[in-house]
């Protein structure tokens, strides 16, 4: 008898501890560190964390972080918690994201002002055999890794469908010039309420300008170290963030399962001085010219807190107060510009910059965009980029060669720094087909020009056929009208445009590509 029960307490004991191992085995353990318990504005934070899976760093899967300030989320990241994702979990997919405009026309940079902002085109795809409620996210942080702005919401995507979430972001005037990152996400729910990442982040970038006289900056990249099992995000929260109590919660997810953790860290916003900055437009200039200081992309520094004052001095005697002035030089040199301003709370910042008062004599060809394959006897549009990249406003001509035949000409006005795109047409009756042709675009030289070596541009090579010759065999038949029938009635941005089929170049494809297609049937070159 007391075999019996010995027996069956080891039976239990064995028992409990295989039900304790499958237990075990079946979740997956996160942690959450923040560097900061008190943070003060202008401070880099920083989380992370392991997630481990039987007591190992996993090797697989998404960890989804939110911060909350007091009253919303402001920040939505997915990180990758190896370098090797595997795909095969995840139905939902960022089909693509992009900057653009309000009517989703993309848009190639910023330029940092008052009251600028940018919508985010971001477009999802439901692969799986279910509807499913989803939450989607978009947040963008500078160059400095400081918060702008977040956007979040609740869409439905059906099974096998797409839809399009395209929030407003706003671009704060402080914001730093450089590359931009977009983050875009999925999840199941917020984070806060244990909702997990559907899909891995996908990023877009977009340029911050000081303005439009400043190139556009290259992206030096940030490639973020992955370690397996492991996760780390760093950032800076706005300098007008505000007090009090911060959440961060996370959710990792590893191969189904899922496990979320929070914390929390306080923001104490300490009385600061102002952050003075502005720009010049543009940054040199010839005597006489009348120069644009423009200091809207300075901060208060403060929660509540307003710059009460701008003051300028300008290095040649002149002073003027306001957030955006002008002034003129009448001699070349350089001249320092300072900039004092005063907040609400009676701190004040000073800073400066050079501006180069210099005559500068200088224009450019910068870009020649053209179709690679064209008609005789149509119209081609040839799209020109040329740049002023001297300091006084230009007259001067631009002419259009075809394999050194002049074909077209336009006298062009260029300001300080200014470039233009200018469109001149190529009508090409009575050139020789089958043939390549070579374009070129040139300027004039200008009086005293510092350099002369960008003044013409070549574009190759461009294949010229017999009009309606659409599908390119040298000669017109039943298969070329086809292509028109095709494309019929479309317009130049429909989905069944096809240039091609555009012979008589008016960009409606109608009864009159069909009649020019027919009168040239059964003609070969």
């Amino acid at each position: 008898m007391k075999k019996t029960k010995y027996s069956a307490f080891i039976f239990i004991l064995l028992l409990t501890s295989t039900l304790a191992q499958q237990v075990n085995a079946d979740f997956i353990y996160v942690t959450l560190l923040i560097d900061k318990q008190n943070y003060k504005q202008r401070e880099m934070l920083t989380i992370n964390g392991t997630v481990t899976h039987n007591g190992n760093l996993v090797d697989d899967g998404l960890i989804a972080i939110e911060v909350e300030n007091p009253n919303k989320p402001i920040l939505l990241r997915t990180l990758p918690l190896s370098t090797n994702i595997s795909t095969r979990y995840f139905y939902m997919q960022v089909e693509s994201l992009y900057p653009c405009d309000g009517v989703a026309n993309p848009i190639t940079y910023i330029e940092r002002g008052l009251n600028v902002y940018i919508y985010v085109y971001m477009k999802i795809k439901n692969n799986g055999v279910a509807d499913k409620q989803v939450y989607t996210s978009i947040s963008i942080v500078d160059s400095n890794s400081v918060l702008l702005d977040s956007k979040w919401g609740g869409l439905t995507v059906y099974a096998g469908q797409s839809c399009v979430f395209m929030p407003r972001l706003n671009i704060p005037n402080w914001a730093s010039t450089g590359i931009a990152k977009i983050y875009a996400n999925i999840y199941s729910d917020l984070p806060e309420n244990g909702g997990y990442p559907l899909c891995p982040e996908s990023s877009a970038k977009i340029p911050i300008l000081e303005s439009i006289y400043i190139d556009p900056p290259e992206d030096g990249g940030n490639q973020q170290i992955i370690q397996n099992g492991t996760y780390r995000l760093q950032f800076i929260l706005p300098p007008d963030v505000l007090p009090g109590e911060y959440k961060v919660s996370v959710t990792a997810w590893y191969k189904g399962l899922q496990r979320s953790t929070s914390k929390t860290f306080n923001v104490t916003v300490i009385p600061s001085p102002p952050w003075p900055s502005f720009a010049i437009k543009p940054p040199k200039a010839g005597p006489g010219y009348s120069i644009t200081f423009d200091a809207s992309s300075s901060s208060p520094e403060g929660y509540n807190d307003t710059i009460t004052k701008y003051s300028w001095n300008f290095g040649d005697g002149g002073t003027a107060t306001g957030r955006i002035v002008t002034h003129s030089y009448s001699n070349v040199g350089n001249y320092t510009v300072t900039l004092t301003v005063i907040d609400a709370e009676g701190f004040s910042n000073t800073t400066s910059k050079i501006v180069s008062i210099i005559i500068i004599h200088d224009i450019a060809v910068l870009s020649i965009e053209c179709m690679e394959k064209i008609y005789d006897s149509w119209k081609v549009y040839v799209t020109i980029t040329v740049k002023n990249k001297g300091t006084v406003q230009e007259n001067f001509n631009l002419r259009l060669y075809y394999n050194n035949t002049l074909t077209n000409s336009t006298t062009i006005q260029l300001g300080i720094l200014q470039s233009k795109k200018i469109i001149l047409e190529w009508m090409t009756t009575g050139i020789s087909v089958p043939a390549n042709y070579i374009l070129k675009a040139e300027v004039d030289i200008l009086q005293n020009e510092v350099n002369t070596t960008d003044n013409t541009l070549t574009f190759s090579s461009i294949r010229a056929i017999k009009l309606g010759d659409i599908i390119e065999d040298r000669i017109i038949d039943i298969y070329d009208i086809t292509c028109v029938c095709v494309a019929y009635g479309s317009r130049e941005g429909d989905p069944n445009w096809y240039v091609m089929a555009d012979l008589v170049r008016d960009g409606l494809i109608d009864i009159y590509d069909v009649t020019t297609v027919c009168i040239l049937y059964n003609y070969q070159y």
